[in-house]
């Protein structure tokens, strides 16, 4: 499991840069572009950073104490990242036609938070002292 955990942070970094990059071009390279191409922009880096930033909080988790519960949110904030942010990006720069899989990165991204809160809350009751 520590070597899942190496790649979690490689991949969080990878994104994490990227979401920087993207918000770069939307600031210098889109200023001819509409509202709308903006927005998708901002939404797709707003997400990918903030998702990077949850990716380099559960690789963390999962060094310190290895669960599948944290391994399956890193997989799928990893899902929803490509799947949600991805899917905008093609939009932007016309190379995907529709938007159609950007709910299931949503969701994605959503149940991510949910495991992730399920894997913290089994953590803190093993690591909890006990009453006595």
């Amino acid at each position: 499991m520590r070597r899942l955990s190496s790649f979690w942070f490689l991949w969080a970094g990878l994104n994490g840069a990227l979401s920087v990059a993207m918000a770069a071009y939307a600031a210098h390279g889109l200023s001819g572009a509409g509202d709308y191409v903006v927005g998708l922009m901002d939404k797709a880096t707003l997400q990918q950073g903030l998702h990077a930033t949850a990716l380099t909080a559960t690789a963390a988790l999962s060094v310190w104490k290895p669960s599948r519960l944290l391994h399956a949110a890193a997989a799928l904030f990893s899902v929803g990242m490509l799947l949600f942010c991805g899917t905008l990006y093609g939009l932007i720069f016309a190379v995907l036609p529709t938007t159609a899989l950007a709910p299931v990165g949503g969701s994605s991204l959503i149940l991510g938070w949910i495991i992730l809160g399920v894997a913290g809350a089994r953590l803190a009751c093993r690591t909890a002292p006990s009453p006595g």
